[in-house]
């Protein structure tokens, strides 16, 4: 994650991605997305004429699958949004704090400046799973305001390219930092 990418993540208190990240990121979106656009391509050919049969298989499966598109997309936004925690100590007591937790969770540093950490986990899972697994590791990104921090925790896709099913990873590595705050 490049500066650039940071600040907007502050400003927005939204985590940011470049395009390639973006794309991994919502590969499940985009997969429905593209299986939905064909389907309909192939609904329409069929029929050559612009009426809309709401019986026809191919129709009802290709907008099932638009729809499943859209609310995986809005989910998987929603997931970036950061969330916000007041802080009243210093800056500095609280850097110690998360990095003492860092250590104890075996949390490695990807990225640090003076206002933004991030952290990388990694799950000892079984290599097995192709398709679905669980997350082989989390992405922490812990921002630094003047009053508060923003937080949040997502799968880290670099580690797998196959769809992640969270058991809780997440939520439990905010808590963690929740907690000492």
């Amino acid at each position: 994650m490049n500066i650039e990418l940071i600040q907007k993540s502050i400003l927005k208190e939204e985590i940011q991605f470049d395009f390639i990240e973006k794309i991994l990121y919502y590969k499940l979106s985009i997969m429905l997305f593209v299986i939905a656009m064909f389907s309909l391509l192939i609904y329409n050919e069929s029929t050559l004429n612009f009426e809309i049969d709401f019986e026809n298989t191919t129709f009802k499966i290709a907008t099932t699958l638009l729809v499943l598109s859209l609310i995986s997309f809005l989910y998987q936004k929603s997931n970036l949004k950061l969330k916000s925690i007041i802080v009243k100590d210093a800056k500095e007591k609280i850097f110690e704090r998360i990095f003492e937790i860092a250590k104890n969770n075996d949390w490695k540093i990807d990225y640090q400046s003076h206002n933004t950490i991030i952290f990388k986990t990694k799950r000892p899972f079984s290599p097995s799973r192709y398709f679905i697994s669980k997350s082989y590791g989390e992405k922490i990104f812990v921002f630094f305001k003047p009053t508060e921090i923003l937080l949040r925790s997502i799968y880290d896709f670099d580690l797998s390219y196959s769809f992640v099913v969270s058991s809780g990873e997440n939520m439990e590595n905010e808590n963690y930092i929740r907690k000492i705050i």
